[in-house]
């Protein structure tokens, strides 16, 4: 297998040989204007930290002057915000088994959201555990949402028909 290499920009048609050239004249001109800011910048290399922590690793046991991570509090409108972010965010990405846990902090055991938000939190805890394979906990919060909303129905775009017809 050979090594292929840059075409000439002479024997490219005109419009790519224009691209060609300015892609060149960029690069170059970048270079150019960074190298000197980098250099001016740099002090000499960073210090090297003193007492600085051994990495840890799966089988190193946590530091007994760290304390254990406590569960965040959801007292402020801040926290409660973030918390809807991070689990809407778990449920966006497909994260079911972080999703679920974050989902039903929003809801239980006090509602801590707008009826807006907690419709969605209901409908995406529901679809989370159907995910799951946790059917009659997904019917109980489809349930649940569908007593605070009656006419609300679940997007058939966004969600598989067996679920849709579970809903409904």
């Amino acid at each position: 297998m050979q090594a292929m290499a840059c075409p000439n920009p002479a024997s490219l048609p005109s419009l790519h040989r224009l691209v060609a050239v300015l892609l060149g004249w960029l690069t170059v001109g970048l270079l150019a204007v960074a190298a000197p800011a980098v250099m001016a910048q740099s002090k000499g290399p960073l210090p090297a930290a003193t007492g600085t922590p051994a990495p840890l690793t799966p089988t190193s046991p946590p530091s007994p002057a760290a304390p254990a991570a406590a569960a965040p509090s959801l007292d402020t409108p801040e926290a409660i915000a973030a918390a809807y972010d991070n689990a809407v965010n778990a449920f966006k990405y497909q994260d079911f088994d972080a999703a679920v846990p974050q989902l039903r902090a929003l809801l239980y055991p006090k509602i801590r959201l707008d009826f807006r938000r907690e419709l969605l939190v209901r409908e995406y805890l529901g679809s989370s555990l159907w995910w799951q394979g946790k059917r009659e906990e997904a019917l109980d919060e489809f349930t649940a949402l569908l007593v605070k909303k009656p006419q609300v129905k679940l997007d058939p775009a966004q969600y598989p028909p067996k679920m849709v017809s579970d809903f409904e």
